[in-house]
């Protein structure tokens, strides 16, 4: 069994990508030996299909995506790239009001059916059957390209390039190569740049736009500066107001301040005032009072002297009576009783009130008695004796009187 290869780069490479001075394959597949083996096993990578023709007969087997086959030195296997391929073309031509210009595009495409591909390409050659194919692409967008920009406007060209230029090449191509008939899929066209060749053309071309811009510019810095010299007029505006309102405000507190400090000194005269009247009014209430309690005081001590005067008089009159009566009673008594009833009399009635009479005078008097040997005294002891002595007997004598 013969062994498999190692893939190798083509040394021309990079010339193999540029199929012409307009057009170039930016995405160009890495050559390699594998389908030059006479006999052995072949495998394609995940993004190629392997085409396996035996006796003439496509084998269904070992034909597909990423497949694998044994080649025998009568059989035929095609290897066919199925990743996205990056095509670029450039294309020159007079616009309709005859400037000249160059424009570069770029296409985007895979082959989604190989099985169709290669009956219309041969791909024995897998880098030939690329170029092919790119070429014959490359070569339909760069035809209509022109036929387009030949009856566009340079204005038309630059700015309706998506809409009128890209997607008419989409269009077009969609009606050429099909994918029922050639299997390839086109994902995308786009115009990337449009110049203009002459320089003096393509200045005065930016000419207008220039002389636009820069009165745009001049007309924006003025309109800067308008509006800065407005903002600090206003701010100016803004401050003049509010300083004439600071004033004002300022005038108008004043104005309060001075109004309540000339409330606060009326409020304080009246207070003052009304507490020296309220204190006049007490004084003289107060006065009035006294005098009044004075009045009062004399009246009642005129009262009372006029109620003692009167008590005196009446005690006066009482006693006078009393006395008159004592004396009418003393009169009877002296001439109702008997020597030994007014003896009792004395000594029940008017002896007790000798002794208090005596106790009262010697209250506050001092006595000492000094006694002798014998039990003799002084002449005190001796009349006091006595008089004992004699109150015992006439008692005695009253009280078997009476029994």
């Amino acid at each position: 069994m013969a062994s498999l290869p190692p893939p190798q780069n083509d040394s021309n490479e990079n010339e193999n990508l540029k199929l012409t001075d307009d057009i170039q394959l930016t995405s160009n597949a890495v050559s390699d030996d594998r389908w030059k083996i006479s006999w052995g096993f072949i495998s394609a990578r995940p993004h190629e299909y392997l085409i396996h023709i035996r006796n003439g007969k496509l084998v269904r087997k070992t034909t597909g995506q990423a497949n694998r086959c044994f080649k025998r030195p009568n059989d035929t296997v095609i290897i066919i790239p199925t990743s996205l391929k990056q095509l670029i073309f450039h294309a020159s031509q007079l616009t309709l009001d005859n400037i000249f210009i160059r424009l570069r595009g770029f296409v985007i495409y895979r082959i989604s059916q190989p099985e169709k591909i290669y009956e219309r390409i041969s791909f024995w050659d897998r880098q030939s059957g690329e170029k092919k194919l790119a070429r014959m692409i490359g070569e339909q967008c760069r035809s209509h390209s022109k036929w387009l920009v030949a009856n566009m406007t340079l204005e038309d060209c630059l700015r309706k390039r998506k809409e009128a230029i890209a997607d008419s090449l989409l269009k077009e191509l969609a009606l050429v190569i099909t994918e029922e008939n050639f299997g390839v899929e086109i994902e995308s066209i786009d115009i990337q740049d449009i110049k203009i060749f002459e320089e003096t053309l393509f200045m005065a071309y930016q000419s207008p736009a220039k002389e636009i811009i820069f009165k745009n510019q001049q007309l924006s810095v003025l309109e800067r500066k308008r509006d800065v010299r407005t903002r600090e007029l206003l701010q100016e505006q803004e401050m003049t107001e509010n300083e004439k309102e600071t004033r004002l405000s300022v005038l108008a507190k004043e104005v309060q301040i001075n109004q309540a400090e000339r409330e606060k000194l009326e409020i304080e005269i009246q207070a003052k005032r009304l507490m020296e009247r309220n204190q006049a009014e007490h004084t003289r209430a107060l006065i009035d009072f006294e005098e009044g309690q004075k009045r009062i005081q004399r009246q009642r001590d005129a009262a009372l002297k006029r109620e003692i005067e009167l008590a005196e008089q009446q005690l006066a009159k009482q006693k006078a009576d009393l006395e008159l009566e004592i004396m009418r009673a003393r009169y009877q008594v002296d001439a109702s009783l008997s020597p030994v009833a007014m003896e009792k009399l004395f000594l029940e009635k008017a002896l007790p009130q000798i002794a208090n009479a005596v106790a009262t005078s010697l209250k506050d008097a001092r006595v000492t008695i000094y006694q002798g040997q014998d039990g003799g005294g002084l002449p005190l002891s001796l009349v006091v004796n006595e008089v004992m002595t004699t109150l015992q007997s006439r008692l005695e004598r009253l009280n078997s009187t009476d029994s």
